[in-house]
């Protein structure tokens, strides 16, 4: 047996020996003189003098318990799990002549299949219970169990089995065509077309022919052929053929040039190239899946697939030969991605650890296909799904001329990365933006993030912490939506390019440790807020800041609550504002400029510092508690100065002059007012050097 040995002794007595962990050589008392042994697994089987069987040990499969209505048996025998007997008797069967109506009645099979060897022939019986079958009948004989279907050997034969039961065969089955109404367990080889109304267990591999299931379709070995279930499909080591389930289809090896198709998931733990994939659910390739289509009933070419499932394929390398469209989601994390190609996804895109480009080498692998498109969220039913476009942190996007990305879920996230856009492509989205690795938009790049959302109150573009987004010399990235901008990473906006909010009542929100950098260029938008560390945040985390160098700053409403404003010989188009953040912040707002500022300035709670020459074509307003610092050069208020904090003159050691420098003070310097000046119950003036001037061409109260 498994782990013991059996032996028959000549008085008829049994002895056991080995393992008996399950009680296996445990013969039992008064088990009378036996005329045949057999060892299993873990069981142990007798067949008596009288006929009658004795099992013991394991049970757990119902190995030793003895069906009733066995009657007399000639042999036994013990698989690892299961028990066999050969009936003294199958019981009368019928034989009946092709063609004819009439038949004979036998006792049992063998006489009649001796009686009816010659002709074509259909034997019936009740149940079919032999050592095996070998040659016994040409194709035109038909072998039909009304009931079970149990051989102890190997079944060959060149005609057709029928079962109106269960079939069970230990070995190799070899047959023109088998049908079995039950569920088929065939521990050996299949080299035959089976069709089963139940589960089909192989122990070993389908090696030929093909399999049909009502129920589920376990193999020990490979497949090599067709496989069909209405359940699951499992099979340990590779395909070649195809496998069909209305459940889930898992090949633990390849199933390269297969079909596979499930009405769950595919898993493929190897290679699927040059493969067809169909899913209602995902499709995992594990290894590569080069020129593999992922296709569906509706819609199957040579150019293009569509799979009604998710692709992921770590290790995938993924021709631009086969479109994907899948109506739930694409992951081809640690991917290269040969663009242009049109991935088309229901659910959601991810995109990790590969390379996403036309043109990885310097050379166009498809010149014929113009346009690459990561086309996502296409349908409403998934518009909850977050997020719905995601390149992950080891991305590498560099999207060519007149490429796109089109998404339409909630939000489109670059987790990390490096993604470049490059001249003519662009982002069309009713999804938000979130960019959490880099964003490059080269030199002379024209990008346009078109948002048409309903959930307005989200930003659309949300540039996360450690995340940056680069708009180069020349380059342009406009925002359309009602548009709301979240930066807690980093804008750069390089010289003569524009970042710009196009929607309306447009927001541009940075949040502490965010900077809004514009170095030559221009930003855009109706409102720009700079938000402060909250109450209790350490002092050393800043607030959101605004940098700009020979800048300009068009936006309606700039508003510093508890973030700074740093604008070195810029302009900036609106007004600007410090107030109150709701909660509070952990620093007070800053304001240091030169430049120009075409709107009112309201420094109702924080600092305003000249580092130069500093125009405000408007009226400057200087709450309680708040302070204006004319620190270095001029500031030409066209307006009226309204005081009610505090204003400096000369604050540092050595003040700037007309222009900026460190020379010491200069006649000029201070504060030039064009129209009126009041100061309030709490407004001050405080001059720090005697050459400090403040002008009023209008009147004092």
């Amino acid at each position: 047996g498994g782990y013991h040995t059996v032996a028959l002794k000549s008085d008829g007595t049994v002895a056991c020996w080995g393992n008996n962990g399950d009680g296996q050589c445990n013969v039992p008392s008064g088990l009378g003189s036996v005329s045949s042994v057999a060892a299993g697994g873990y069981h142990t089987v007798a067949l008596k003098s009288d006929g009658t069987v004795a099992c013991w040990g394991y049970n757990s499969y119902g190995q030793c318990s003895v069906p009733s209505g066995v009657g007399s048996v000639s042999s036994v025998a013990a698989g690892r799990l299961d028990t066999i007997v050969l009936q003294a008797t199958a019981g009368p069967v019928r034989a009946i002549r092709s063609g004819t109506t009439d038949y004979t009645v036998y006792p049992n099979i063998q006489s009649a299949l001796e009686a009816s060897y010659s002709g074509s022939w259909r034997i019936e019986c009740a149940d079919v219970i032999h050592p095996g079958f070998q040659h016994w009948w040409s194709q035109y004989r038909e072998l039909a169990a009304v009931g079970n279907f149990v051989t102890t050997g190997p079944v060959i034969l060149n005609g057709s089995i029928t079962v109106a039961g269960d079939m069970q065969i230990p070995s190799l089955l070899r047959a023109g065509q088998v049908i079995v109404a039950g569920t088929s367990n065939i521990s050996g080889d299949v080299e035959a077309g089976v069709t089963s109304g139940g589960d089909i267990q192989v122990g070993g591999s389908l090696a030929g022919g093909t399999l049909a299931s009502g129920g589920h379709v376990q193999l020990a070995g490979h497949a090599q052929g067709s496989v069909t279930a209405v359940g699951s499909i499992y099979i340990p080591e590779y395909l070649q053929g195809s496998a069909a389930a209305g459940g889930h289809v898992n090949v633990l090896g390849n199933a390269n040039a297969s079909t596979l198709s499930a009405g769950s998931y595919i898993h493929v733990g190897g290679n699927a190239d040059s493969s067809t994939l169909n899913a209602e659910g995902t499709v995992t390739v594990v290894g590569s899946a080069g020129h593999a289509a992922f296709t569906s009933g509706f819609v199957s070419t040579t150019q293009d697939g569509v799979a009604v499932g998710s692709v992921n394929g770590p290790g995938v390398r993924s021709s631009a030969h086969s479109s994907t469209r899948v109506h739930s989601s694409i992951d081809l994390r640690n991917t290269d991605y040969d663009l242009p190609a049109d991935i088309t996804s229901t659910h959601r895109l991810i995109l990790d650890g590969g390379i996403y480009s036309s043109d990885p080498n310097g050379t166009q692998i498809f010149p014929d296909q113009s346009t690459a498109r990561f086309d996502t969220c296409t349908d409403p039913a998934y518009s909850a799904v977050t997020p719905c476009l995601e390149f992950g942190p080891n991305s590498v996007i560099d999207l060519p001329p007149g490429n796109k990305i089109i998404s339409h879920g909630p939000t489109t996230t670059l987790v990390g990365g490096l993604a470049t856009l490059r001249n003519g492509s662009s982002i069309e989205t009713d999804a938000d933006l979130a960019i959490g690795g880099s964003m490059r938009i080269p030199v002379g790049t024209a990008i346009s993030l078109s948002v048409d959302r309903t959930h307005t109150a989200d930003p659309a573009l949300s540039i996360r912490d450690g995340g940056e987004l680069v708009v180069e010399f020349g380059s342009s990235v406009q925002v359309a939506a009602p548009a709301k901008t979240a930066i807690a990473g980093a804008l750069t906006v390089d010289q003569s390019a524009l970042f710009s909010l196009l929607g309306g009542a447009d927001t541009l929100r940075v949040d502490p440790h965010g900077d809004a950098r514009c170095f030559g260029g221009t930003i855009r938008a109706d409102q720009m807020i700079l938000a402060g560390a909250p109450v209790g945040s350490p002092s050393s985390v800043p607030g959101g800041r605004l940098v700009g160098v020979n800048a300009l700053v068009d936006v309606g409403t700039v508003r510093a609550q508890g973030g700074s404003v740093n604008l070195a010989t810029s302009t900036l188009v609106g007004d600007l504002v410090t107030e109150a953040q709701a909660g509070g912040s952990a620093t007070q707002s800053t304001i240091a400029a030169s430049g120009q500022i075409f709107g009112n300035v309201d420094n109702g709670k924080g600092k305003l510092i000249s580092i130069g020459n500093l125009v405000v074509v408007g009226d400057v307003t200087n709450g309680v508690g708040s302070q204006v610092l004319a620190q270095v050069g001029i500031i030409y208020i066209t307006g009226s100065l309204h005081n009610n904090g505090s204003i400096y003159g000369n604050v540092i050691t050595a003040p700037g002059y007309n222009g900026g420098g460190t020379g010491g003070t200069q006649v000029g310097d201070g504060i030039r007012v064009a129209g009126a000046v009041d100061v309030g119950p709490s407004g001050e003036l405080r001059f720090i050097e005697d050459l400090w001037k403040f002008s009023v061409c209008g009147d004092v109260s």
